[in-house]
């Protein structure tokens, strides 16, 4: 559960199923105590703001918070699939840029594109074509949970932690340089081609690396 009041006046909240919503220029809630600013994000923050001085939140305090999360109403365009579906689209972006294209010295995906695109003489061609091939089979993954979300109701959603880890795991840089391969076994090198086949393939494609 969380409620935090800025300094932007901005009233942001999570219900206990981890839904989250917000309002712009809200007003603050009337929570039986005078603040100017709220910070309730526990573990990390549990105190309020008054006239410049912050004080940490009593137990009564804290009770009425959270009386006010349970009995808050999100708004009707807010479901708990949307933000899953969201939430796991950011993941899947966040985690390759951090995990393939920073650490292989790509500035973007634009230059994935222009680097594997049809007819390139670019030296790392192989390589990212093959982490746009990646993509594609982890994106074909998501459009199969983006399926399995929308046919569960918001009461009968697993943790979003276990929608997560039904995606593939995301393989060493190395692995798009030098052919390594610690993800299953259907994910292969196709060495004549230069490119990711995923039902076979070969498992030698060159040791090249990108340069800083």
């Amino acid at each position: 559960m969380l409620l935090v009041y800025d300094d932007q006046n901005v009233l942001h909240l999570r219900d206990e199923r981890g839904l989250r919503w917000h309002y712009d220029r809200a007003d603050a809630p009337e929570l039986g105590f005078d603040y100017d600013y709220l910070y309730y994000a526990p573990p990390e923050e549990e105190f309020y703001e008054l006239n410049g001085e912050s004080f940490p939140l009593d137990r009564g305090a804290l009770d009425a918070i959270k009386e006010y999360i349970s009995l808050a109403e999100p708004p009707d365009i807010m479901t708990l699939q949307g933000q899953f579906l969201g939430d796991l689209k950011h993941y899947i972006d966040d985690s390759m840029e951090e995990n393939i294209l920073d650490n292989l010295n790509y500035n973007g995906w634009q230059e994935i594109l222009v680097v594997g695109r049809e007819g390139s003489q670019d030296p790392f061609r192989a390589e990212s074509r093959r982490i746009l091939e990646f993509r594609d089979f982890m994106m074909q993954t998501f459009y199969r949970l983006e399926e399995e979300l929308k046919a569960t109701e918001d009461v009968d959603l697993l943790p979003f932690e276990d929608y997560v880890n039904k995606l593939p795991t995301i393989p060493r840089p190395e692995w798009f340089s030098r052919g390594d391969r610690p993800i299953a076994d259907r994910l292969k090198l196709l060495a004549e081609s230069d490119t990711l086949d995923i039902n076979d393939g070969e498992n030698v494609i060159g040791t090249a690396k990108r340069a800083v």
